[in-house]
């Protein structure tokens, strides 16, 4: 683990700080400007580079590359104190260290509990992101993308698991941009045998019993937020770029949600979506069942007709993975 006081020692060279720098926009931060000014720390006698990229109100997310054997991680460090948190911390390792080493998720290399944190692989670029370039992946890519998206999915869920955070930004892509990996586990759920209990995700990929019930089923709230994320990354204007949500949230008291659950086969937001396919639109509208018993399973949705037509398609990543390095390198 990285020595709680790390000494200044003299700063690396540009290659060093260009990667640190590519990983502090990749990540997200708008805080973008590391340059030979910044010293890095070098931590204990590991001669590991490290610096903050990113800081919440509840945690801190620390870059660190071995110079040595030219290998990069990531810390997640817990600021926030309260036992929410500890519990967020506490269940993330459970989670991460059942999985084990596996392709679908980000794989930890270590954890402390006492210093709340823990460090895993270094994932360069966030799907969101990806998917809001000015030069946005080809629909080969995205189908790719969706379609290990929902093993991954499958793969949890295979194992006991239920994520109830599926979002854009919570899935990283690898530095070549051909694989996808999930990331942040502190919402999740180990062995799902028992129902889900409270509000958990963001607002605006929380399946309705969420936010109507006390108790719920898990692996269904997962395939909801799949559904919106089949959205987002199909309904994307050719020449334009920027994700976007069917509706604020699942509530009777959105106009647009409700429009929605009168009437779903007639709902303009998924009619008249920029991808005409009937097969995709009856895959999504299965993910986005309002009745749970009728919602799509993840292994149901792998083995759908959509799911099968592009399965097999022919596609590179040389694109995005030119447009990735070019924007989150430039600023370097």
């Amino acid at each position: 683990m990285l020595s709680e006081d790390p000494i200044q020692l003299e700063v690396p060279s540009q290659s060093w700080l260009k990667r640190l720098n590519r990983g502090f926009t990749a990540l997200g931060s708008d805080r973008i400007g590391l340059t030979t000014t910044n010293n890095p720390k070098i931590f204990g006698t590991k001669k590991v580079v490290a610096k903050t990229i990113d800081k919440g109100t509840t945690c801190e997310i620390i870059m660190s590359i071995d110079v040595r054997n030219n290998t990069t991680s990531v810390t997640k460090k817990y600021i926030e104190k309260s036992e929410v948190f500890q519990r967020q911390l506490i269940n993330e390792i459970k989670v991460l260290n059942h999985l084990s080493v596996n392709k679908f998720t980000v794989q930890m290399l270590s954890s402390n509990v006492s210093k709340k944190s823990i460090t895993m692989e270094f994932l360069p670029y966030n799907l969101h992101r990806v998917l809001n370039l000015h030069a946005t992946p080809t629909k080969e890519e995205r189908q790719c993308y969706f379609i290990q998206i929902c093993e991954a999915v499958e793969f949890l869920h295979g194992n006991g698991v239920v994520h109830r955070d599926l979002k854009l930004e919570n899935i990283m892509l690898t530095e070549d941009t051909c694989h996808v990996k999930l990331v942040d586990f502190g919402s999740a759920v180990l062995d799902f045998k028992e129902e889900c209990i409270g509000i958990r995700g963001s607002q605006e990929l929380m399946a309705p019993e969420v936010l109507s019930s006390i108790k719920y089923d898990g692996k269904p709230v997962d395939c909801w937020s799949i559904g919106i994320i089949f959205f987002q990354m199909f309904n994307i204007l050719p020449g334009k770029w920027g994700t976007k949500f069917p509706w604020k949230e699942a509530r009777l008291s959105c106009e647009r949600y409700t429009s929605f659950s009168v009437n779903d086969e007639k709902f303009p937001h998924i009619t008249d979506m920029v991808e005409q396919d009937e097969d995709l639109h009856d895959l999504l509208l299965k993910l986005l069942s309002i009745s749970v018993t009728d919602r799509i399973t993840m292994a149901n949705c792998l083995n759908h007709k959509y799911m099968k037509k592009i399965k097999n398609r022919e596609h590179k990543h040389d694109r995005t993975l030119k447009h990735c390095k070019r924007v989150f390198e430039k600023l370097v």
